[in-house]
């Protein structure tokens, strides 16, 4: 008889791929081949089902404590949602996200995400991982394919008198985002087994996709991701003590963050230091500054933006308003709330890892952290697998968060 972490793992992973057939191809420039009424209707119905997995994860969560602990139903409900503080904010959190945004797009984008991050839980994230990872390699390969048969166009997009070439994808920058995601994706599958032939093959590929598409910042983020493997392999991060690591992690991704919000609101033209950083960012300061300026306050819980971005309809250079920041672009999205909250999120999810002898993954993770802060990539559906993975740990006792034990493996089998 199959057993209830078998059946789920199946089962979620079923309900990921249907969502992802219906979801990644409009990455793409798939709209002269599908209509996208009928795939999002696709992958609204594969998130009912994910919805009805988290659901019963949570249930079978509460019966099992309830039962270990031997409480009525009524106390016991009311101590695990004691003992699950993060899981619950969460849940606030989408409400109130849902609450504030206007859109109906992006009013979910927060639920969806708690969907699948409890739906995954207690699942066999191996498996998973290599199921979402085959569905993003075909959804890659067939974009190419199509975009060489003539179906798809190719989305020129000129930036310093380069071209850079989406070849199919629906921006050059989606196009190494997506191959980015794969290169993360692979090493967490290979993690156990990564060699320096694996390292120079991402290697040689990236460097392939940067003629193609001259995306820096996911370009040096794919060299950073395979040399710091190839340094965990061998164990140089063996000495370096937990807490030291974890200061270091934790004090990146807040100060960089911290960073951008000074630099962002105090910017201004006659400032040659900005003036330099902005150029150096590309602008991630001057138009997230228009924006809040426009605006004129960063809102607690979201609020619905109209994002006009190089592809949009009606995009000319004086209404261009995207920001490449997901820190920034989070906040106006989103709320200072919740991102002070998936700070926090971040934070644990390092001291988890790193507690739990969890190196390679990590070191994925940050890098992948480090990158969103100056690019706009945490909640695209193609990064769902890298952060997804470690981020089933919020369903874990309040306890069990704090003060995980050492070498105590957390949900990744």
């Amino acid at each position: 008889m199959m057993d209830y972490k078998r059946i789920k793992t199946y089962l979620v992973s079923l309900f990921l791929v249907i969502y992802y057939a219906g979801a990644l191809p409009f990455s793409g420039m798939w709209g002269s081949l599908l209509k996208r009424e009928d795939t999002w209707f696709i992958a609204d119905n594969a998130m009912i089902g994910i919805g009805i997995c988290a659901a019963v994860t949570i249930f079978h969560e509460i019966y099992l404590y309830i039962t270990k602990k031997r409480k009525n139903v009524i106390l016991g409900l009311i101590q695990y949602l004691l003992n699950h503080l993060l899981v619950i904010i969460f849940i606030g959190l989408s409400i109130t996200v849902y609450i504030y945004r206007a859109d109906v797009s992006e009013r979910l984008l927060i639920a969806r995400y708690l969907m699948i991050i409890v739906a995954l839980y207690d699942t066999d994230m191996e498996k998973e991982m290599k199921v979402l990872f085959s569905a993003q390699a075909v959804y890659f390969i067939l974009t190419l394919l199509f975009y060489t048969k003539g179906m798809l166009v190719d989305i020129v997009n000129v930036r310093n008198e380069v071209e850079r070439h989406s070849l199919g994808f629906i921006f050059p920058l989606d196009f190494h985002g997506i191959f980015l995601s794969l290169c993360l994706s692979y090493m967490y599958i290979r993690k156990d087994k990564y060699f320096i032939l694996d390292a120079i093959l991402i290697l040689f590929f990236n460097m392939v996709m940067y003629s193609v598409t001259y995306a820096r910042m996911d370009f040096m983020t794919i060299i950073v991701a395979a040399i710091l493997m190839l340094m965990v392999k061998q164990k140089w991060f063996e000495n370096i003590n937990d807490k030291l690591l974890l200061g270091i992690s934790s004090g990146m991704t807040v100060l960089i963050s911290v960073i951008m919000f000074i630099c962002t609101t105090l910017y201004n033209e006659n400032s040659a230091i900005l003036m330099k950083l902005n150029r150096v960012l590309n602008n991630r300061l001057m138009i997230p500054h228009k924006v809040l300026m426009e605006d004129g306050y960063y809102p607690l819980f979201g609020k619905y933006m109209q994002w006009i971005g190089s592809g949009s309809v009606g995009h000319n250079p004086g209404n261009y308003n995207w920001i490449d920041c997901s820190v920034l672009k989070d906040t106006f999205d989103y709320g200072i709330v919740f991102v002070i909250f998936f700070m926090v999120v971040i934070i644990l999810t390092y001291w988890n890892l790193i507690r739990s002898k969890q190196k390679p993954v990590f070191i994925l993770f940050f890098v992948l952290m480090m990158n969103s802060m100056v690019e706009y990539h945490t909640f695209l559906r193609y990064f769902y697998p890298v952060f997804l993975m470690p981020a089933v740990m919020i369903l874990h006792s309040n306890k069990e968060l704090f003060f995980v034990k050492k070498n105590n493996i957390v949900n990744t089998e």
